[in-house]
Parts: C-alpha cells; structure tokens; sequence
C-alpha cells in the first residue's frame, strides 16, 4: 500500500511535456542539478522512467511473495479454501505484465490524409480517405471530426468505416483512432509536358540530374496562407500577398543525384525551378489518425477478468459466511 501511495504521489508531479523539447523546458524552470537529474533519470517520463520502473518491480515481488506463500500456507494447513484472493492477486500480476509488455512492444505513428490519399498499415492493409466531416458549435469550436474510410488489401475494397473519437477502426491488432484534424500547403506545378504535379512540405520531384524540394512557406506568409487558399489553377484563386514588397514566399532545397544541396531559392507563383512553373499555392484539410498496435490487449482483457471473478467469489464467499 506504501508502496502505491508513493507511485501516485510521484506520478502526480510529474510534468507532461511535448518530446522534444524536454530538455529546454526543464532547464528553464528548475536548477541545473534538478533539471539534469530529472532528464538523466527519464523522470520527465515517469512511466519509462528508473524510479517507477524500480517501485513497480519492487511492488510486483512483494505481491508475487504474497500470493504464493498465502497459497501454499493454507495448502499446508488444510485450511478452507478462498479462491477470491488468490484470483485477485493473480489478475494484478498479470495486469503488471501486461502493462510491462506494452511499455516495451506497444508501437505508435500518425497518419495524416487529405480526401482520396492512402496509407499503408500493414498486415497488407491500406488506409484511403473517402470523405472528411468537420462539424462544430455555434461559438466555432469543434464538436466532431468524422472520417469516412475504406480498408483496402490487395487492392480490393475490404469495408468502409466512419472514424470518429472515442470510435477507433480495429484492424487485426491495430487500432486506428480519429486524432486531429489540420491544414498542409500543396503546391500546383506544370512539367514542360504541361502535366500536372502537386507538391506537399518536404515532398520531392525529380530532374533530369537531380531533384528539388519543397521545403516549406517563410513564416511570416504561413498564417496568411493557412487562412485562404491561393492559386490560379482550378483548386482555388490566384494569390494575392498584401505585402507586395516580397512575394517570393516558398522555399526550395536543389540537390545534385547523390542528395547534396547545390542551391537554396526562394520563389513565388509564376516562378520557375528545373523547367517546373508554379502555377499557385493552396491549402488542403487533412484529417489526423493515430494508430496503436498493442500486443498486451488480450491479456489486459483477461486478467480484468479474472480480477473480477476473484472480486465475485469473494463477495460470495463473505455472503455465506454471514449465513453461518
């Protein structure tokens, strides 16, 4: 019991941070000895970190220990026998190495799809976006986000499936949750053969001896941008800065065949880059999933039923007892 109580209290200040930036705010709200110790021990990830690792091991010997010797002592005395505890101690361990299980093989990764883009999952699935609902209160804010999805496997339609919170879509043993929903600028681009491409942040196309990349929008222009929809093609209207100083906006990354950069230029709509003309930037909703595979599920299931078989004969057995 001292040893839950501590596991809660430690657990309780323990500060949930974005990773990445972990280390800039410990250092900047505590002292360099504390900060340093809290990174060095992971304490900032408590649940990963020595300090719970260490109590929740010393928490399951002493329950192990517990439980066997409570078995094994009536065993001996030939003393009636009360299966509810001995279920109960044997549903937590479990649950204690269901949950080791998932802190060391759970896999997590996000997905984000704009309508009629595709992900691979794995197991030969493949996620497509069908159609994706935005709906919100009076006030603005959001009050659902609803993905309608197809499974696909070998390329063939396996089901569709509306994803909303709280309503994940279970594929084999991936679990795939509605998580977000955002924008992403694309650019539109025309070839010399007047095809057209289109070109999201960090994506790529190929020259003759290299390739370019669309590195992004300077972030003075991001907002701006994220508000409306610029372009002069047929997804939107032609842009239009209120800054007419500067105009060239979109960043770009020139590699030679083996990936070394070879230029850096910024451009605008109309612009050129490696016989490719900027035809105009848009926005583009994408919906955000979150998909978690957890091999513990199973087993959690089954020691929560086996903890509450031992709650039941327990409550039976005390029942009788007052009969007596």
């Amino acid at each position: 019991m001292v040893l839950l109580i501590l596991i809660a209290l430690l657990s309780a200040f323990s500060t949930v941070v974005p990773q990445g930036n972990e280390h800039r705010y410990y250092l900047a709200r505590y002292p360099d000895f504390i900060a340093r110790l809290i990174l060095s021990t992971h304490f900032h990830r408590f649940f990963r970190s020595a300090m719970f690792l260490i109590l929740a091991g010393l928490f399951f010997l002493n329950l192990l220990v517990c439980a066997t010797d409570r078995i094994v002592r009536r065993a001996k005395r030939g003393a009636p026998r009360r299966y509810g505890p001995d279920l109960i101690h044997v549903g937590v361990l479990l649950l204690m190495i269901s949950g080791l299980m998932s802190l060391t093989a759970r896999r997590e990764w996000y997905i984000r799809l704009a309508e009629g883009e595709s992900a691979q999952l794995g197991y030969g699935y493949e996620l497509f976006l069908t159609s994706f609902e935005k709906k919100t209160y009076m006030d603005g804010r959001p009050r659902e986000y609803v993905s309608k999805v197809a499974l696909l496997r070998g390329g063939q339609r396996e089901k569709t499936f509306e994803i909303r919170v709280n309503r994940p879509l279970k594929v084999e043993r991936m679990r795939i949750f509605q998580d977000s929903y955002s924008y992403t600028t694309v650019l539109s681009l025309k070839d010399p053969n007047n095809t057209r491409h289109r070109l999201k942040a960090g994506e790529s196309l190929h020259t003759g001896d290299g390739y370019f990349t669309f590195s992004g929008i300077l972030p003075e222009y991001e907002e701006q941008i994220l508000r409306e929809s610029y372009s002069d093609s047929a997804e939107g209207e032609r842009i239009e800065l209120h800054d007419p100083r500067r105009r060239d906006f979109l960043l770009f990354h020139e590699r030679d065949s083996g990936g070394e950069i070879v230029g850096v230029r910024l451009l605008a709509p109309d612009d050129s880059i490696s016989g490719f003309t900027i035809e105009g930037v848009f926005r583009e909703e994408q919906s955000g999933f979150q998909v978690v595979q957890d091999k513990s599920f199973t087993l959690v299931l089954i020691s929560f039923f086996i903890v509450g078989g031992g709650l039941g004969f327990t409550f039976l057995q005390k029942m009788g007892d007052m009969k007596k």
